[in-house]
């Protein structure tokens, strides 16, 4: 239905649950961390050695990857390019909060119709400034606050 819409399907394999074969085919963004991206390729990788995970991801059948990294921020596959994005620096007081406010600003930052590094770059950012806040929900910063960060970073 998402295709038939002309809209993209991404899947984020958290928590790791069976996913058939067929629904897999549908992904066009998969959003993972490495010991998931293990589980769904039958094998640890060493995502420093970038020519590994490029193969492990087109092995999988994906053009289009998210691979977080926690602290040391995530990786952006894309028709085989890769891209860095790092972590923002912040006074971290709760993680509570962090991934589902990545996935949600890398979600609106697509629907938007932003390239995939540029919305992780996005992603990055909120989900830093919500480790620097108690909870969840409360720890969401308004765009506003988001958009002072990123000009402060840049400047």
């Amino acid at each position: 239905i998402a295709h038939d819409a002309g809209v993209q399907v991404v899947l984020n394999f958290s928590p790791i649950t069976q996913v058939s074969e067929s629904l897999l085919k549908l992904v066009n963004v998969l959003i993972v961390n490495q010991h998931e991206l293990a589980v769904l390729g039958g094998q640890e990788i060493d995502v420093t050695n970038l020519d590994e995970l490029r193969k492990a991801v087109a092995d999988l059948g994906f053009e289009q990857v998210v691979l977080t990294l926690g602290g040391s921020g995530s990786l952006v596959l894309d028709s085989g390019e890769v891209t860095r994005i790092p972590i923002f620096e912040v006074d971290t007081v709760d993680t509570t909060g962090a991934g589902d406010s990545f996935m949600g600003s890398l979600l609106s930052a697509l629907a938007a119709g932003c390239s995939l590094p540029d919305g992780a770059c996005l992603a990055a950012a909120v989900s830093s400034l919500a480790t620097a806040r108690m909870g969840a929900q409360s720890s969401y910063r308004s765009a506003s606050e988001v958009r002072d960060f990123l000009a402060q970073q840049a400047g």
